[in-house]
Order: C-alpha cells, then sequence, then structure tokens
C-alpha cells in the first residue's frame, strides 16, 4: 500500500477525534461570548471521554510503527499537527485591535 494511501486513512480518525475534543474543550466553552447560545449548550467532556479521544486520536502511530511504515508515520505525525493547529486557529475567537 503507497504511503500516501496509508497517511489519508490515518489521518481521518485522528484529526476528527481532534476536532470533537476542541468543540467539546471545557475552557474554550467557557470563554465563549454571550451571543453563542447554541454553542454554549454544549457540554464539556470529561476528563475521561478526553482521554479516551485522545488514545483514539493517536491510535494510528502504534499501527504505522508495528507496519514499519516510517514515512507514513511521519507525515501522518506532521499532519496531525497541522491539523491541530488549523483547528485550534478557526476556533479561536476574533481578536480585538488596541489602539
Amino acid at each position: 500500500m503507497s504511503t500516501a494511501i496509508i497517511c489519508a486513512v490515518s489521518l481521518v480518525p485522528s484529526l476528527l477525534m481532534l476536532a470533537l475534543i476542541a468543540l467539546r474543550d471545557p475552557k474554550r466553552l467557557r470563554s465563549l461570548p454571550r451571543t453563542a447560545p447554541a454553542m454554549r449548550r454544549a457540554s464539556a467532556w470529561t476528563p475521561r471521554q478526553r482521554r479516551i479521544a485522545v488514545l483514539i486520536a493517536l491510535s494510528p502511530a502504534p499501527l504505522l510503527i508495528a507496519a514499519g511504515a516510517w514515512p507514513a508515520l511521519l507525515i501522518w505525525l506532521g499532519a496531525l499537527l497541522a491539523g491541530g493547529w488549523l483547528w485550534v486557529n478557526w476556533l479561536a475567537p476574533p481578536g480585538t485591535s488596541v489602539k
């Protein structure tokens, strides 16, 4: 199987879990403005739920290591970090300019 296919297959569950973790982050939910009532109704995950989601997000790593797909592992790790960074930027509240 090619490295690109392996990376794509392993990135899907990882990025989905990162998205779910980010959407249910308790600190982010507390800091939402009062004008976002629909998102405020979303309940934060418990620490146990977050740990399980992190384990699911990181589960492709041991599989890639066991398969000896080292290039795919490095590409997956880089793409996961970049995807996490993009989620953080997308979900961040807009900044205010200081004058």
